[in-house]
């Protein structure tokens, strides 16, 4: 699989779904969490717990459907992905 350049859609979820899709970025504003799996296309996932639920999580603001998450996020996986999320755009490092 190719780097995505951007995530494809949104899902506001309340639980996270087992089965997740290439290229879709999972909220769960309940749990304080945002999932997706890897843009780099290891096919691991990368999980970023949000603000205020961890205090040592990410920033997390969604305006019409837009996800920005800060800081950058660095995925241990195969590839050591690191992006940044802005308004579902993925900015690599």
């Amino acid at each position: 699989m190719d780097r995505l350049e951007k995530f494809e859609r949104v899902e506001f979820v309340h639980t996270m779904p087992s089965n997740k899709e290439y290229g879709v970025l999972y909220v769960s504003e309940y749990f304080g969490l945002v999932i997706c799996l890897c843009p780099d296309g290891c096919g691991e996932e990368a999980v970023m717990p949000i603000k205020p639920h961890n205090s040592n999580g990410w920033d997390y603001e969604e305006h019409d459907g837009l996800v920005t998450l800060s800081p950058s996020i660095a995925n241990d996986c195969p590839y050591q992905a690191h992006f940044y999320i802005r308004e579902n755009k993925i900015i690599w490092v």
